[in-house]
């Protein structure tokens, strides 16, 4: 593949597309394949609907207008290492278990700021997303801010590859996609350390938050950017309306309009990323203030009868158990709405068992939903229903009133259609 080629006709093009109904004119189509599709069958569509040019691995498409390559998917990528590097940007990259997305919205608020910036849209943090959000850089962007997702090994090497960065950070490792993962957490540890092994080897640096045993370790004798000196100012990361305050460099005590006690961790990465680019204290604390959670994430939500602690874009052992500690300091009272984890493989019964006896532990009133937490033990005042279906009859059946309630859950279990009962 003539990949200088190729990258001529993008940067004459008005970018990349992969969908066919989210065409623009002049772009370049690429088709991918995925199990379901084959994206050459849509090219002819989309050289008519106006792209510039089709980028196709089936030899049957002839003419000026298809580029031919061996596969799509390699070329995307190639495309976005080339572009990458003649961005001449900065480049972040963010994964972890838990916080990669919160950290990375509150960085991307503080940093355009100051910079002009493409930060990671959504979930685009996969072999696909990455190098979209890559390609949608115009010249001149100054920080690419790059969030890396993985299910299984090797998955954050590829991101490194394709994106280069220059500096790191790794929220935390906990038990995320266990069933991705041979050796389970240990297996989890090693893939996304896959980031620090790339930094290592370019002798760049990576941020680490100070109270982070095992990342600390991870980093022994790479260019550190250590954070996490401060206390925080308060144990439960809650003041009277259960928003997550923390105290700036200058000791001011700040509230956002994030909840949860677990979001302080990320607060202090995105200042200390900030501050490290040279971001102004005012300028920091002004995004990190008037951001505000969106999409199922942090979200502090009233009912007509009810306040909900809406986070439930996603879930894993570690996650939830965050949630609960910090659920568990907030008075009144209160009751959480917790869906199937999932992707745990043959830890999950163990792990969604523990969730229901630290809820326990910790005398909070809770409802499990989903066949992975049916097949445990109850514990307890703990409600179990293996169905959706069964649940939202329970809650109409026993309405809640004046009640915080928190909602958590994997994906798949889209937890959030409960407001409509709450």
């Amino acid at each position: 593949m003539d990949i200088a080629l190729l990258y001529k006709y993008f940067s004459e093009s008005s970018g990349v597309c992969t969908d066919t109904r989210k065409m623009h004119e002049n772009c370049i189509f690429i088709s991918l394949r995925g199990d379901n599709f084959n994206g050459n069958t849509y090219a002819p569509q989309a050289l008519e609907k106006g792209a510039r040019l089709a980028v196709v691995d089936d030899p049957s498409l002839k003419g000026p207008s298809y580029f031919l390559v061996e596969d799509t998917l390699k070329a995307l990528q190639e495309l976005a290492s080339y572009h990458r590097q003649e961005l001449n940007s900065k480049v972040i990259a963010i994964t972890g278990s838990n916080g990669k997305t919160t950290t990375k919205e509150l960085l991307a608020s503080v940093l355009s700021t100051t910079f002009n910036i493409i930060a990671t849209p959504g979930n685009f943090n996969n072999h696909i997303g990455l190098p979209l959000t890559i390609l949608s850089a115009p010249i001149g962007t100054e920080i690419l801010l790059l969030e890396m997702g993985d299910n299984q090994p090797g998955d954050i090497d590829e991101l490194c590859e394709i994106s280069d960065p220059d500096v790191g950070y790794i929220t935390n490792i906990g038990k995320d996609h266990l069933a991705g993962y041979e050796n389970g957490f240990e297996g989890n540890v090693a893939s996304k350390a896959e980031l620090f092994d790339y930094l290592r080897n370019h002798n760049r640096p990576v941020f680490v938050d100070r109270r982070d045993s095992l990342l600390m370790e991870l980093t022994q004798g790479m260019q550190q950017v250590i954070f996490g000196e401060q206390e925080e100012p308060n144990p439960s990361g809650f003041t009277e309306s259960v928003f997550v305050t923390y105290r700036n460099p200058d000791g001011e005590l700040k509230q956002t309009n994030l909840i949860g006690a677990y979001n302080l961790r990320n607060i202090q990465a995105a200042y200390a990323i900030a501050h490290y680019f040279g971001v102004e204290v005012n300028k920091i604390d002004q995004a990190i203030t008037n951001y505000t959670p969106e999409n199922n994430r942090s979200q502090l939500l009233k009912t007509e009868n009810n306040t909900l602690l809406m986070d439930a874009y996603n879930a894993n052992p570690s996650s939830v158990s965050e949630a609960l500690e910090s659920f568990a300091k907030v008075g009144g009272d209160k009751v959480a709405l917790l869906g199937d984890m999932l992707e745990l493989g043959r830890e999950s019964t163990k792990e969604h068992q523990e969730m229901i006896e630290l809820a326990h532990k910790l005398n909070i009133s809770c409802v499990f939903i989903g066949e992975e937490y049916a097949k445990c033990a109850p514990t307890g005042h703990a409600k179990i229903f293996s169905s959706k279906k069964d649940a939202e009859q329970f809650l109409r059946d026993n309405p809640l009133q004046n009640t915080t309630i928190l909602l958590k859950g994997s994906r798949g279990m889209a937890m959030e259609t409960f407001k409509a009962f709450l």
